[in-house]
């Protein structure tokens, strides 16, 4: 069964916009591996949370992008 993991910071995209994210990567992911693994595919959407993404080994506690939303 295929995994993905989606991970952007926390606070980028409105659950609406993750919601099309992870249904563009299903069907990329049907398109590339056929019909019949769709329902055995995951698609994971981690939130990660500032100080928790350091960036060539140093912390990044960068705030997180705001949405629209908030």
């Amino acid at each position: 069964m295929p995994f993905v993991t989606i991970k952007a910071p926390e606070g980028s995209f409105t659950p609406a916009e993750q919601q099309r994210m992870i249904d563009g990567v299903t069907e990329a992911m049907a398109a590339g591996d056929g019909e019949s693994l769709r329902d055995k595919m995951r698609v994971i959407y981690e939130k990660v949370v500032a100080g928790r993404r350091p960036i060539g080994g140093t912390p990044n506690r960068t705030p997180a992008p705001t949405t629209a939303a908030g």
